[in-house]
C-alpha cells in the first residue's frame, strides 16, 4: 500500500501515455535533496554567524575563525581565507546551485519525452507536446543566458586597489 501511494505521488505517464523515465523521477528526488541540505545549511551558517557576532571583539574573531595568519612579502602579518573555510561558507550555495541544475533537467527530460510519441501522431510530429517542449527549451536557455550574463557581470571588475 505504502509503495502504491510512492508511485503515484510522482506521475510516471504523461498525458500523451508515454511513460517518463525513471532518471525523471530521480533528478528530482536529487534535487528536493540538495535543495533541503541547501536550507539546512544556510540555517547552520547563520546560527553560527550570530552566536559569534554577539562577542565583543565579534569582527576580529570571525576573521580569525575564517582565516589564516601569513606573512607578506613586506613581512606584514596579514589575515586570508582559508580554503576549506571558504568552501564550507559556500556549501550551502553550491547546494542550491545543484538542487536547480538537477530539478530542470529533470523537467527537460519530462518535456522533451512526451514529444516521443509525437511522429506516430496522425497530425505530424508538431503536436502540442512539441510546442510545449520548445517553448519550455526557449524560455529555460534565455533564462540560463541571463542568469551566467549576471553572474559574470558579478565578477569582472575594474582594478581596484583597498
Amino acid at each position: 500500500m505504502l509503495t502504491q501511494n510512492i508511485d503515484q505521488s510522482w506521475p510516471t505517464i504523461l498525458s500523451s501515455g508515454v511513460e517518463s523515465p525513471w532518471i525523471v523521477r530521480t533528478c528530482w528526488y536529487c534535487g528536493i535533496v540538495f535543495s533541503l541540505f541547501a536550507v539546512l545549511t544556510a540555517a547552520q551558517q547563520s546560527i553560527r554567524l550570530h552566536r559569534m557576532s554577539t562577542h565583543r571583539d565579534a569582527w576580529r574573531n570571525i576573521r580569525l575563525f575564517m582565516g589564516a595568519k601569513y606573512r607578506d612579502e613586506e613581512g606584514v602579518v596579514r589575515i586570508r581565507p582559508r580554503r576549506f573555510q571558504v568552501f564550507g561558507w559556500q556549501a550551502s550555495i553550491m547546494f542550491l546551485t545543484f538542487s536547480v541544475l538537477t530539478m530542470v533537467l529533470g523537467m527537460c527530460l519530462l518535456v522533451w519525452t512526451a514529444t516521443i510519441k509525437g511522429p506516430l501522431q496522425t497530425g505530424g510530429w508538431w503536436s502540442n507536446n512539441a510546442k510545449l517542449a520548445v517553448t519550455w527549451s526557449s524560455v529555460t536557455v534565455a533564462t540560463i543566458i541571463v542568469f551566467l550574463f549576471a553572474q559574470i557581470s558579478l565578477t569582472m571588475r575594474e582594478d581596484v586597489k583597498t
